[in-house]
């Protein structure tokens, strides 16, 4: 298989882990394009026509309309609900053995070869409508990002974004609206902080194990993002060999200014524009219960200290 004249930065760890704001800065950067949580693109885009987060519907929408000509001959010629239903035997958790293994049963490989081969079409349609050199898919999910490794080998990349798994915790207890679902009112999934801490430490754990299998990888904590993006953004860029280009980079000065961009899934922010300061969020440290907060620290700890976060304090330790 040929190289693909094109590069994947995988945004990879826990969802509320600040990968909005870091996909906004990228998608500011010459030669990178921010494409969104593509892994739900098939569902989203062609079957729901969501809001893009430039404000039209997705069938509306210039960007994915050139986006599906280029990749398929226009959307209408992929059938998306049988895409969605091979996804589903294959983008899962309980798939990686068969993704990862040296051998996998006959049938797992068909699927997986042909759900790649999907893969490949609409990413190289993303960059060819965007003429992007970079291709920054923010979803998040770990099964994904085990098939974008094998798609595209040694053009992929992986930035793993970290937030302190209490305040990830406290986050997904909130309840939000989804502003690109404008048919009814729906909401973005809850989850208890148990249940989160245990998705936290798995999400994490992958990403280490993609890490080792050869994904160059970039660890980033969304605190440090926060407070010294140019860093960030300087080693993602080496990261994906590109230079960095002149001037200030997106953040620099202490806020990150939101432009439109083309993405059907995620955080609401997207639909900002504007100026918007770079702080910490760090509401949870007033406002998550004690109880919560034990409950999330014990079944993390390692990993929270492992990251330079303290299991005990609220304090963080810089990381070198």
């Amino acid at each position: 298989m040929s190289r693909p004249p094109f590069r994947v930065l995988y945004i990879g760890g826990m969802g509320r882990s600040g990968s909005t704001v870091l996909q906004a800065m990228l998608g500011q950067l010459p030669g990178v394009v921010a494409a969104g949580e593509l892994r739900y693109l098939w569902q989203r885009g062609p079957i729901d026509n969501v809001l893009c987060s430039c404000g039209e519907h997705f069938g509306a929408c210039p960007f994915w309309v050139e986006v599906g000509d280029g990749a398929f001959g226009g959307w209408h010629e992929l059938d998306a609900p049988a895409v969605v239903a091979l996804q589903a035997t294959i983008d899962r958790h309980r798939y990686l053995p068969q993704i990862v293994g040296p051998a996998r049963r006959t049938d797992v490989a068909a699927r997986l070869e042909q759900y790649m081969a999907l893969v490949r079409r609409l990413y190289s349609g993303i960059a060819s409508a965007s003429g992007s050199a970079v291709i920054v898919d923010s979803s998040k999910d770990p099964p994904h990002g085990f098939i974008l490794q094998r798609t595209f080998g040694e053009s992929f990349r992986v930035a793993h974004l970290v937030r302190d798994s209490r305040g990830v915790a406290y986050s997904w207890t909130k309840r939000v609206q989804r502003p690109e679902v404008t048919t009814r009112a729906s909401y973005m999934e809850q989850t208890g902080p148990a249940t989160m801490a245990l998705k936290w430490v798995d999400y994490n754990l992958l990403f280490h194990v993609l890490r080792a299998l050869g994904a160059p990888t970039v660890l980033l904590r969304y605190e440090d993002l926060v407070r010294e993006p140019a860093t960030a953004l300087e080693r993602l860029l080496t990261l994906v060999g590109e230079a960095r280009p002149p001037g200030p980079l997106p953040g620099e000065g202490g806020s990150v200014e939101i432009r439109p961009e083309h993405t059907l899934s995620g955080n609401p922010l997207r639909f900002r524009t504007g100026s918007m300061p770079l702080r910490n969020d760090d509401e949870w440290k007033r406002r998550m219960p004690d109880s919560q907060r034990r409950i999330v620290s014990a079944i993390t700890a390692p990993l929270l200290a492992a990251y330079g976060y303290s299991p005990r304090r609220t304090t963080i330790r810089r990381a070198r």
